[in-house]
This record gives structure tokens, sequence and C-alpha cells, in this order.
């Protein structure tokens, strides 16, 4: 009896009962929560991919702008310690809150004035303006330049904008033996030779990243680089052509004139030379004795250069000569001319060619006149003095220390000068290269050719 009811409970048919609704809405509600936890999971991941791709992005845009105001840089001269002074800002700077801290003396450039500089400033975003994100952006201010090979052209000045979101926040860089230039968001820090420049650009990511950064880069100027890589400099040192206007300047006379050794002693006895500019057919252009304004001798070239000492206690040959220790000299030393002429090409190039020509051959040699560009080597003479005269007020400066003195010295005491400028310095009463009188330091000129 037991047996047939358990075959009978075994043969039973059987029902399924299926899932009930409370287990439909638990299954559903970890459905809902584990595809919401995988849905947020890639949100974050392609969020965070956006993100890594806006940074990087963001970075190399920063430093493609930062090659291109360092190659700017390598091809100036000289960086301005006070870039906010220079005399081409873009019309109406500092009306609208715009910030100067790069202006390169660039040689080249291809404008009228050879003294304008590149600029380099940051500006606040101007307002209603929804191209650009701001809050300030840097801009470059300068001559266009060639697509097709970098070079640059003579078209009209142009503002570009370089570098947008950059930060409200000034930077003071804190330079050693430099200047520091401030900005809000970019700033600059340079050497007081005017060749090192370290940079600073401070700013936000793209997109609706909060997230800030910091670029810098420290560059050198053209002439500092080729010196630190241990070549001999190659500067170009371009004499404008002969359309170009031109102006002299006497920047210093240190010439004995005077047969008395007690007025050396005290303090006088030096020269009062005066200087004539002629055109190659003798017409006269102008007469400069002194002065710290520079004179226009218009477009001549070549033209004539006579540098005459006043004849005070001078004759024909000269009367008397002190040697280093004090004592009058008479004959061979000193020139029977007084008076030295050259002739100046300016169409020359100053490197490859010699724009300078002794007239006078006679009575003058090509050592008594150097011509001297940027960069080029100069001796480091003393100056003749007399025997004691220890007095430096007193005494005949040397050609170094003149040019020092001048501003025409870097910090490596190298001769300094922009592209369009050079130094005629004169010997006037010596012929001897070996003599303690011949100096190098009696009439130094300095000529600037400027275009029309």
């Amino acid at each position: 009896m037991k047996n047939n009811t358990l075959i009978e409970l075994f043969n039973r048919p059987k029902h399924s009962a299926g899932y009930t609704l409370t287990e439909l809405i638990i299954g559903a509600g970890i459905s809902v929560v584990v595809i919401g936890a995988a849905g947020m999971g890639l949100m974050n991941l392609m969020r965070g991919n956006n993100t890594s791709t806006n940074q990087a992005d963001r970075r190399a845009e920063v430093n493609r702008a930062l090659e291109f105001i360092s190659d700017e840089v390598r091809r100036a001269e000289t960086i301005e310690l006070n870039p906010g002074s220079v005399s081409n800002l873009p019309s109406g700077f500092g009306t609208n809150g715009e910030e100067a801290v790069l202006a390169l003396d660039v040689p080249n450039l291809g404008q009228k004035n050879p003294d304008d500089k590149v600029i380099y400033y940051v500006k606040p975003k101007p307002n209603n303006d929804n191209t650009w994100l701001g809050p300030n952006i840097i801009y470059r201010y300068g001559p266009p330049l060639d697509t097709s090979g970098g070079s640059y052209t003579n078209g009209n000045w142009v503002d570009q904008a370089l570098i947008d979101r950059v930060n409200n926040q000034t930077i003071t860089p804190s330079c050693s033996g430099g200047t520091a230039i401030p900005a809000k968001g970019f700033a600059a820090c340079v050497d007081s030779g005017e060749k090192i420049a370290k940079i600073y650009v401070n700013g936000k990511f793209s997109g609706s990243s909060s997230d800030e950064y910091k670029a810098d880069m420290q560059v050198y100027a053209r002439a500092e680089a080729e010196h630190l890589d241990g070549e001999e400099s190659k500067i170009d040192f371009e004499i404008t052509k002969s359309s170009n206007n031109s102006t002299v300047k006497i920047i210093a006379s240190q010439m004995g004139c005077s047969s008395d050794i007690a007025e050396y002693n005290s303090g006088g006895g030096k020269c009062t030379i005066t200087t004539d500019f002629k055109q190659t057919d003798g017409t006269l252009i102008a007469t400069v004795n002194s002065g710290s304004s520079p004179v226009n001798i218009g477009t001549n070239s070549p033209f004539k250069v006579t540098v005459a000492p006043s004849t005070t206690g001078l004759g024909s040959p000269f009367s008397s000569y002190f040697d280093v220790s004090g004592n009058p000299q008479t004959g061979g030393e000193q020139n029977n001319n007084k008076a030295i002429e050259i002739e100046i090409d300016l169409s020359k190039d100053y490197l490859n060619e010699n724009p300078v020509t002794v007239l006078d051959t006679s009575n003058f040699s090509a050592d008594q006149v150097k011509l001297l560009g940027d960069k080029s080597q100069f001796s480091d003479i003393e100056s003749w003095n007399l025997n004691g005269l220890t007095d430096p007020t007193k005494q005949f400066k040397k050609l170094k220390d003149i040019l020092k003195t001048e501003g025409f010295l870097d910090k490596d005491d190298e001769l300094k000068l922009k592209s369009n400028q050079y130094l005629l310095v004169f010997e006037i009463g010596q012929k001897d290269p070996t003599h303690p009188g011949f100096d190098l330091q009696d009439q130094i000129i300095l000529v600037t050719v400027q275009d029309n």
C-alpha cells in the first residue's frame, strides 16, 4: 500500500510556478544598476580620453607657438629690456590692457624703418567676441612671413594671435642677473646682455577642463647662440645701398694737440677736431664738430670724410709730440699732414669688400682707419698718456673704454652694433702701429644708414 502511494506521488504531473512579480522587479533593478554602472564607466572613460586628447592637443599647440617665438628670437640681434617703450608699438597700444613682453631687434625685416622691433604681447579677449575663449591672448606684431620660405616680406605689419586661453594672473619671474618682464599669463626674463630670454606662458586647457598648464623655455638671440656653439661669429653686417639716407655722429675725440706738458697735466691739451663730409666731387655736405645729435648727410655714396685736428700747438709737420715718458719728440713720428681723408662706399659688402679707401696714401696708411661692425674684433690697446698722469679725468681714454662708456660693448666686452650701423675709428697722429701713440681713438664716428 505504501509502495503504490510513493509511485503515485512520483508520477503526478509537475507544473512550473514561473517568476513572481517580486523576483522580476529585483532582477530588473539589478540589471539597471549593472548597465548603469557600465555606462557610467564607459562615459568616464570616454570623457577621460577626450580630456587627455584635448590636453595633448593643447600642449602641442602651445609648443608650436613657443617654437615659432624661439625661431624669431634666434633671428634677433638683441632682445629689448624694456619692450613697452619701443617706438613702433601698435596703434592704441595699452588702451585695452595690452602688455608687451618681447621686443626683438631682427635684421632685414623688409620694413621702412630699420629700428622697428617685432613685438610679442598679451591682450585680454575682446568683449562680445566668441571667436576666442580668453581670458587673454598672446599676439605677434610684425611683418608678414613668406609661407613658402619663412622669410620676411615687405607687406604691412600685422597683428597675429598665437595662443588663446592664457591665464589672467600676472607672472612675475625671478630673474638672476637679468630683467623681469611681468604680464598676465605671459612673461620673460632677459639677461643684461640682451641676448638670452626665458619665456613663461600660463594658461588653461581647451574644452571645459579647468586644469591649468605652465610652459617655459629658454632661447638665445642669434649672436649669443653662435658664440655658445664655439664658432666664429658670422653676423651678416649689411651696409645698405646708396639709395638710403645716412646719418653721422661724433662719438669721441681723444687726440693731443698741445706742446705744453703742463697743459696736459692740468687736464687740457686735447684737440678740437673738425670732420667734413663731402661728395666725391668735393662739394661739402656737412661739417660736424661735436654734439649728441646725429647729422643727416643724405643719400650720397660714396662720400668723402676729412678729419682734421685744430692747428693750436701744431705746425706742418707737427712741431712737437710727447713719447710715453713725456719727453718731447720731433721728426718722423708725426704725420706731415694734419688731416686724413678717406672715401666710404656704402654699396660695398662690409664682410667681403673694403668700403674704406685712404685717399692720401703718401702721408697716411690703411692701418690708420678701421671700420668696425657688429662683433668686429678690435685691438684692446692702451691709449697714450704722459708718464705719471694717473688722474683718469685727465688721461686719454683707450678705444675699449670709450666703446664701453658709449654702450657699444655687450656683457662679454664684444662689440655690439645694429645691422645698419658701423664705427669709423681713426689714428691721425701716428703711422707706425708700434708707437705708443698709435691708439686708434683720435676720432670715432658712428654712421647709421636709414631707409628713405
